[in-house]
Order: C-alpha cells, then sequence, then structure tokens
C-alpha cells in the first residue's frame, strides 16, 4: 500500500500542532508569530525535533549542573524597536519560533529567577539560545 506523502506530513502537523501547541502568538499589530511550545516527554521532543529545521529562534530552558529540562518558564521576545512579539506564560522546556532576520532581546523568567539574552537571527540558519537556572531546591521533609 502506497502512502501519499503530503497526507501523511499533513496528518503528522496536525498531530503535532495538537500535541506541542503550534498556534501562532499573535503580537500587538497583528502580526503571526509561528511557534511550537512543548517538548515535556521524549515523544514531545521527538516530534518537535523532527520540524527544528523550519524555525530560526530556538530556545531552551534548563538545570544548571543537570541539564534536565525546565518548564512554567515566562517567556518574553521583543524586537529591537522594543515591541513583543513572542510573549508565553507556561512556556517550555523548548520553544521554537519563525521570527523575521533581527535583533531580539529574549527574556525568560523560572524559579523566580528573571535572565535576558540578546539574539540575532540571520537570513539563514537558527539561532539557539540556553537559559540555565540554579537547581530547585529539594523539597522539606
Amino acid at each position: 500500500m502506497l502512502v501519499n506523502m503530503r497526507s501523511l506530513t499533513l496528518s503528522l502537523l496536525v498531530a503535532l500542532s495538537a500535541t506541542v501547541g503550534a498556534v501562532p502568538a499573535m503580537a500587538a499589530d497583528g502580526e503571526n508569530v509561528p511557534f511550537l511550545n512543548g517538548g515535556v516527554g521524549e515523544d514531545q521532543q521527538q516530534e518537535m525535533l523532527a520540524v527544528r529545521k523550519d524555525y530560526n529562534l530556538l530556545l531552551t530552558f534548563a538545570s544548571r549542573g543537570s541539564g534536565e529540562f525546565v518548564a512554567d518558564v515566562h517567556l518574553t521576545v521583543t524586537d529591537h524597536a522594543g515591541k513583543t512579539i513572542l510573549q508565553l506564560k507556561g512556556a517550555g522546556p523548548l520553544v521554537y519560533a519563525r521570527v523575521a532576520p533581527g535583533n531580539y532581546k529574549v527574556e525568560a523568567m523560572a524559579r523566580g529567577v528573571t535572565q535576558t539574552q540578546a539574539a540575532t537571527v540571520g537570513k539563514q540558519g537558527p539561532r539557539d539560545l540556553y537559559f540555565y537556572w540554579a537547581p530547585e531546591a529539594p523539597a522539606a521533609q
């Protein structure tokens, strides 16, 4: 039985969007910023890695030392003019966005600590940013 590759690809993208949240964020001026947010669990990580090449701003949130993923990050991406182009609460541990080439400020807040990094996204190739937080303190017994 031959499988129509276009139908298979479309089915996978629909399933991925339902699983990982591939709904475009809306900027204040109505501009779409396509993104994926997720990566909790091996299946989501594999799904996101499969389409990674379609995005040019790739963010990873993790614990310093262990590399354990961090989720529930408050994320704000602003352009060179200071306009918010993407804002997510509960982001991570992976966020992939497709932004126009340019300079951006990426602010991520988790575990009560805010980190900011600058990102220059070119016309070709992705820009990877990694945010690391101190490990969470063990729960008191």
